[in-house]
């Protein structure tokens, strides 16, 4: 049972690593760009619009190639007019 004992241990640890991972813009961004590699476009959103939320830069989003099927999504033009200021 020590490494069940060593697990629990670390579990304060682990709660910190995740709340900082759900605070952190890069990895929310990250996220988002991962979703719509993966052509899933509604988590996609979702989590682009958690990066914004934690100041991750729509300047970012919009110059990336890689997005621009999401920023053609009509969903995308409310996040930018939150967002883009």
């Amino acid at each position: 049972m020590p490494i069940i004992n060593s697990v629990a241990a670390m579990q304060d640890e682990v709660a910190g690593w995740r709340r900082d991972m759900h605070e952190n813009p890069e990895i929310l961004y990250n996220a988002g760009y991962s979703y719509e590699a993966l052509h899933k476009r509604d988590l996609a959103l979702a989590w682009i619009a958690k990066a914004l939320e934690h100041k991750y830069a729509m300047a970012a989003v919009k110059h990336s190639p890689d997005m621009k099927g999401l920023i053609s999504d009509s969903r995308f033009a409310a996040l930018d007019k939150k967002f883009g200021g």
